[in-house]
């Protein structure tokens, strides 16, 4: 239903659209039926291939499979279906579109469809009436009818006959083109006459692109046409501009329109409303002024105003009001306003007053000025001009004129050539043209206007827009809109249309495709599309949002998400699930939960829940590269303080993405009681509980004879693992008293390999043993075990820092009480032992306090860790030894030796101090006296230039004593290296010491580099803070803060190829250089020696089971770099990836590229899985506008 001014709402548009597009796909419908009826019963199939019969045996074309002759027909029915319907689609596409046309549009715009479609169908006729003959004849008889047997199917040729019909139809467009071109003063006669050697050139290049052969004759054969229409369009051309040059130009930029509403995706509307007295805003003269923006849509500042042209003020000030003047400005019931000019005239009859020089009217907070103001009471107008200047609050317009309505119900100001800002969607918007504005200042009108953000002198882009309107936190809407870069249209818009309301609104999702979604680069590759739904707000608690993602014969994925939040009972949440089903039939479901919730003050519920179906399905589907490698995690904690503590109770979930195991803790319990004084003394207790499930856990794989082949059992298994752990410290007068209770019990449910030496009672030594391998089903596994033990106070804590200690330990390595398969399911006690133990911590300390170049002082810090242990000797039971051989611990004896351990760790430390620069020492004499220096400048700290760290290493002299053992204990040692010269590096390095078993007098000591990591983070205070130590540069903040890894948001990562299409908060260019580089090296010592394998025996049972051969070095070595740098002021590159330096190639690969282009922004994102999966997405979006965007994505999924 139309409104008063003809017009017709939104909601009326998209239910006009809803019932226009019900018939077009009837007709369409009706028209595949009529397509098919024709097909069969005119038997078109044999019409069409008369033209390659001649040349192929029996004149039939050939079939592969017995369907094809159905989809040959179907594809005939459905394209002739679709030209029968063209009619019926051309006019509801015309009925929808024309009443946004002016009447001399719509007549242009017949006329040149008409020609179009004449001349497009004579080409196609020419095309299939000369061409295809033609070209048939020479391709299949140039070497002769028996050369070849031409087996040529419908599909083929039905390709080959589209292609060439389409080609010479497409190139008859040519001279309607060239006079469009004429018309529009682009091209003339006489340019197409200079350049015609270049068209003879282009015109063999476009032959032999368009024809479906790759011979010289086809080619010829097309590139024939082009050359004569190419003449004929230059005759048009001349005749175009001697005499109908206006209509042909109108008819030609239709035409052009079009195309452009053909290939333009549609928007939620499809007219634009006009503004009520649109006589007044009259096409302006074609001059330019700067445009402008001030970023994130702050108010212009001075100098911004200043290159702009825009005042930032009135200049006027009025003169401070006498008494008389104060008394008629303080009266109750009158409305002020105030004048000012050089001169004024009044004229009582007509009620209006004519202000001349320097005029200035301020009333309310609207203030005008002007060179001459007149002011019409009796029409209730104010006419200024002579660079009029409108302010009112923070708005600015200027114009050569303005018209100012007074009248109540109809405030509104009408300026001509004006420029004025407003600030919506985050920037400053800069409209010129003629404009109307309301009293309010909310809303614009504008007609031949531009508009744009860009706040340079000569602007960088703009729109272009015959009626613009504006309503402040409402709808921005210009009809129609061209986007010109400099002066170079690029774009042109039937309409641009904004919502810039602030909140949540229901309405459509925006799609995620790319231009190779819509033409494909080529056949092989898969189109997508993501982001079809629709979004919901029902309430302000509440939102509901429906998704769909297809992935062209790969997967499609479709599913919602509800979130909450409630802000006066602090909750808020999301529930999310979706489906993904490939196109091999598997399907998965994801589902996510969030919830956090706090009752009180002191009682908080965090819950975050995620459910994968099927691993395989996300695994193969990614494209992120952790996620190959990451856990699907779930988690949930609740917790509660009291006066007395806290108590805490939480589960997790983990499962793998790669094999689907994982694991699940639940509950977990943790109470933490306030520490309780009593006197001198002081408790702490804790107590935790767990109970922690394993599911899907992979087992190694044990081969089994069967008759002629070797089986396997199950692959996977279970367990579930409960702990309870006590702990009550009590400390008094220096003395702490350690008292632990850990009880552990676990319950295996997967195969398990236990070997143990037994003695072998068939040898006469008593000392001859022989292995059993015991395999198992299931197994359990429980213990409880007790510690505890004094701490004295430390002696000497200034020089030595002695530490004694007395406790009681467990007599051999383990839990004091253990229940295992070998004991029968009983509990056995091992017995306990006393311990004693020193430790000293001294640190010593060497200076030089000599200073060298900007070093004023140096120091030397070694810190060695001394301990000694000493436990007497003790016997074990033999029921606890079987017991713990049934756990599989082997290597028990009944008698344990007593024990001397005696163990050193080392930490050493090199330190400079630099010395006060000259602008330190200035600062300190200006301040006067030792005193006043010493709280102005204070000194500088200490920097690190080497820390190097010795682990532990033990030896037991009385392990030494007994026959074949050395004493040593310690089989690895590691040593880490760090410098606050280059912040974030650190260097750890393992060494395997002895090649043999360590403490026996077997092994010899050779170390080998076993392990290797190592970090370095780079940036530009690193250089700085080294230039620093060489007095080359002022030593600023460090910043060791590795970049960002490039990586989805959280919840993307169940959306595999799901790319943020932009990010107006995506760094820029300018930043320096920040990197991190990690290294890791894992090695395993070889084994001396040859290895020799004897022939297998034919009739040996176990010769088919293959020998792992022991003694073969693996290495595993990787390389991670994460950077980021800024190579000029508006390029910012971003580079993560991960190198398997093993296997010689890249794991991952992730790679953005971002150009800050001002009021524009360019991002080139390329993600690697693994798995081969990747991305490619290329996106130029406007800052102020990010719907507005050119996007390229490509999500390739490996099979």
């Amino acid at each position: 239903m139309a409104t008063s001014t003809g017009e017709m709402p939104f909601l009326d548009h998209l239910e006009e659209l809803r019932q226009r597009i019900f018939w077009v796909l009837g007709a369409i419908v009706v028209g595949v039926g009529l397509g098919l009826w024709l097909v069969l019963h005119f038997n078109l199939v044999v019409e069409l291939a008369k033209p390659i019969a001649p040349y192929i045996p029996g004149g039939k074309l050939t079939l592969h499979s017995p369907t094809e002759s159905v989809m040959v027909v179907m594809k005939l029915g459905i394209a002739l279906g679709l030209v029968l319907a063209s009619p019926v689609i051309i006019w509801q596409l015309w009925g929808f579109l024309s009443p946004a046309l002016y009447q001399k549009e719509k007549k242009a715009i017949i006329p040149t469809l008409v020609a179009g479609l004449g001349l497009f169908l004579c080409g196609a006729w020419l095309g299939w009436r000369y061409a295809v003959p033609m070209t048939l004849k020479f391709l299949l008889t140039w070497l002769g009818n028996d050369a070849f047997n031409n087996q040529i199917t419908f599909d083929y040729y039905f390709s080959f006959l589209v292609q060439s019909t389409l080609a010479l139809g497409l190139c008859f467009e040519l001279p309607l083109v060239m006079i469009l071109l004429a018309a529009f003063g682009v091209m003339d006669a006489k340019r197409y006459h200079a350049i015609r050697r270049y068209a003879v050139v282009v015109s063999f290049i476009a032959g032999a692109f368009l024809s479906p052969g790759a011979d010289v004759l086809t080619m010829l054969l097309y590139t024939a046409p082009l050359l004569i229409l190419y003449e004929v369009g230059v005759l048009g051309s001349y005749l175009a501009q001697r005499k109908g040059r206006k209509r042909v130009a109108e008819a030609a930029m239709f035409l052009v329109v079009l195309g452009g509403l053909l290939a333009t995706p549609a928007r939620s509307a499809a007219q634009v409303p006009r503004p009520v007295g649109g006589s007044v805003l009259e096409a302006r003269p074609p001059d330019t002024i700067p445009r402008g923006r001030a970023p994130g849509g702050r108010v212009v500042d001075s100098a911004t105003a200043k290159r702009l042209g825009l005042p930032t003020g009135p200049v006027r000030k009025f003169p401070e009001p006498d008494s008389l003047m104060q008394a008629l400005l303080g009266r109750e019931g009158f409305a002020v306003t105030r004048y000012l000019s050089d001169s004024a005239r009044m004229v009582s009859d007509s009620n209006w007053i004519d202000l001349r020089g320097r005029a200035a009217t301020v009333r309310d907070s609207a203030t005008l000025e002007a060179e001459e103001i007149r002011y019409d009471d009796g029409q209730g107008m104010v006419f200024a001009k002579g660079e009029p200047k409108l302010f009112q609050g923070t708005d600015i317009l200027i114009g050569r004129t303005i018209t100012f309505n007074t009248e109540k119900d109809a405030e509104k100001a009408i300026l001509r050539d004006a420029l004025t800002s407003f600030d919506e969607l985050g920037a400053n918007w800069f409209v010129r043209g003629n404009l109307q504005v309301d009293s309010t200042a909310k809303r614009l009108w504008a007609g031949s206007s531009e508009f744009t953000t860009c706040d340079l002198p000569i602007a960088h882009y703009h729109f272009e827009a015959r009626q613009v309107k504006w309503v402040a936190q409402s709808v921005l809407v210009a009809r129609p809109a061209v986007l010109y870069i400099r002066d170079v249209p690029v774009m042109w818009l039937p309409f641009l249309f904004q919502d810039t309301k602030a909140g949540r609104r229901s309405g459509i999702l925006i799609p995620q495709f790319g231009l190779n979604d819509i033409v494909r680069p080529s056949r092989s590759y898969n189109r997508q599309v993501t982001n079809i739904g629709y979004y919901w707000a029902p309430n302000d608690y509440l939102d509901v949002t429906g998704r769909l993602d297809w992935y062209a014969n790969r997967f499609i994925r479709y599913g919602g998400e509800v979130r909450y939040r409630w802000l006066d009972r602090f909750v808020r949440g999301g529930l999310g699930i979706d489906q993904t089903r490939e196109s091999d039939g598997l399907t998965s479901i994801t589902a996510r939960w969030d919830h956090q919730q706090n009752f009180s003050a002191a009682t908080s519920l965090n819950l975050t829940a995620n459910y994968v179906g099927n691993t395989r399905v996300l695994q193969n589907n990614s494209v992120d590269p952790l996620l190959s490698t990451q856990q699907i995690s779930s988690d949930a904690n609740f917790t509660r303080r009291f006066r007395w503590g806290t108590v805490n109770i939480g589960a997790t979930r983990r499962q793998t993405v790669s094999d689907g195991s994982g694991s699940m803790t639940l509950p977990s319990l943790a109470i933490t009681p306030a520490q309780l004084r009593l006197g001198p003394a002081t408790w702490s207790p804790t107590l935790s509980f767990t109970n922690v499930t394993t599911f899907k856990t992979p087992i190694p794989t044990v081969p089994l004879l069967g008759p002629g082949s070797v089986d396997s059992l199950v692959r996977t298994g279970s367990t579930r693992t409960t702990n309870l752990a006590i702990a009550t410290p009590f400390n008094i007068a220096g003395f702490n008293w350690r008292n632990n209770v850990k009880v552990f019990d676990q319950v295996s449910r997967h195969r398990r390999v236990i070997s143990a030496l037994v003695p072998d009672l068939e040898t006469p030594d008593p000392n001859d043993s022989i292995r059993i391998t015991t395999i198992r089903g299931g197994d359990y596994y429980g213990t409880i075990d007790w510690d505890t033990g004094i701490d004295l106070p430390s002696l000497f804590k200034g020089t030595w820092k002695l530490t004694p200690s007395l406790g009681i330990t467990n007599i051999a390595a383990g839990p004091l009480l253990v229940r295992t398969p070998g004991s029968n399911g009983q509990w056995v006690m091992q017995g306990k032992k006393p311990q004693f133990a020193l430790q000293s911590i001294p640190v010593f300390y060497g200076f030089l306090n000599k200073g060298f170049g900007p070093v004023a002082r140096t120091r030397y810090k070694f810190a060695p860790t001394f301990q000694v242990q000493y436990s007497p000797a003790a016997t074990l039971s033999q029921e606890f030894i079987d017991a713990m051989t049934g756990a599989g611990i082997t290597g028990l004896r009944a008698k344990t030796p007593a024990t001397t351990l005696a163990s050193f760790s080392l930490s050493q430390n090199l330190e400079v101090k630099l010395k006060r620069s000259a602008a330190d020492s200035a600062a300190a004499d200006t301040t006067g006296g030792k005193l006043a220096s010493a709280s102005a400048t204070p000194e500088r700290q200490p920097i690190s230039v080497l820390t190097l760290t010795t682990s532990s290493i033990g030896y037991d002299f009385e392990q030494a004593k007994e026959p074949g053992r050395t004493g040593w204990v310690t089989p690895a040692l590691t040593n880490s290296l760090q410098s606050q010269l280059v912040p974030g590096f650190q260097l750890s390095l393992t060494h395997d010491l002895w090649k043999g078993r360590v403490g026996y007098d077997t092994a010899t000591f050779e170390p080998f580099l076993s392990n290797v990591q190592a970090n370095l983070a780079l940036s530009s205070s690193t250089f700085r803070s080294i230039g620093a130590l060489f007095g080359l540069a002022s030593k600023g903040p460090t910043r060791t803060n590795a970049p960002p890894p490039l990586t989805p948001v959280g919840p993307r990562r169940f959306r595999p190829g799901a790319f943020s299409s932009f990010d107006a908060a995506a760094p820029t260019g300018g930043r320096g250089l920040t990197a991190s580089l990690t290294w890791s090296l894992s090695r395993q010592r070889p084994t001396g020696g040859a290895t020799v394998v004897d022939p297998v025996d034919p009739n040996d049972p176990f010769g088919s089971i293959p020998i792992i051969l022991p003694g073969l070095s693996t290495t595993q070595s990787s390389i991670g770099l994460n950077t980021s740098f800024s190579p000029t002021a508006f390029w910012s590159v971003t580079w993560s990836t991960q190198y398997n330096a093993t296997l010689g190639r890249f794991e991952s690969q992730q790679v953005q590229l971002t150009r800050d282009l001002h009021d524009w922004r360019a991002q080139f994102n390329f993600v690697k899985n693994a798995n081969g999966n990747y991305a490619l997405y290329f996106s130029v979006f406007l800052l102020s506008l990010p719907d507005l965007k050119f996007d390229y994505n490509q999500t390739t999924l490996r099979p």
